[in-house]
């Protein structure tokens, strides 16, 4: 019988400063600050990759999203959580990272400091090798064709958001 292992997050105060640790589902009960992550993939034509999440997925099911999001290990750096999230979600191994910066994000389901991290994806690394219990479907989409890939469908409101922001902002 597999028993499953509990995953905890770092839970940080207002500041980002780490206070402790608390499992997923209680951090998310209790509305803790966390830590996590989001990563940019970006191909040679300058399309940006989105991901539709799950059905299974407990928070935004079925919900298209920028690139491959994460919450931070309790112990582990942002860094190695972002190559572990892109090497689990898309089989990339070893990706060149690039640090963007860190965003505050708050609405009703979550809070939760954002460590933002680019990363680039060529014809040549291959065809992506997806995690079936996170991701259903990808796609990359240009700046120009954003509105119009996203106008009926479901979208994980907190990503997408974050990634128009930062695209008016020329932070991408």
């Amino acid at each position: 019988m597999k028993t499953e292992t509990k995953e905890y997050f770092v839970i940080v105060d207002e500041n980002d400063k780490v206070i402790g640790k608390e499992e997923r589902s209680i951090a998310f009960q209790k509305r803790l600050i966390f830590r996590g992550l989001r990563i940019i993939v970006k191909n040679e034509k300058g399309e940006y990759l989105f991901l539709k999440r799950t059905k299974e997925k407990k928070m935004f099911p079925d919900c298209w999203e920028i690139g491959v999001g994460g919450g931070l290990t309790y112990g582990e750096e942002p860094i190695d959580a972002a190559k572990r999230e892109v090497s689990e979600e898309l089989g990339i191994k070893n990706p060149q990272l690039t640090y963007i910066n860190k965003r505050y994000i708050e609405n009703e389901k979550e809070r939760l400091f954002t460590y933002i991290f680019l990363t680039g994806h060529t014809r040549r690394d291959g065809q992506f090798v997806l995690q079936e219990s996170e991701v259903a479907d990808t796609a990359f989409v240009s700046k120009e064709n954003l509105d119009e890939f996203l106008k009926d469908k479901k979208v994980h409101y907190p990503s997408v958001d974050m990634f128009k922001e930062m695209l008016k902002e020329g932070t991408i």
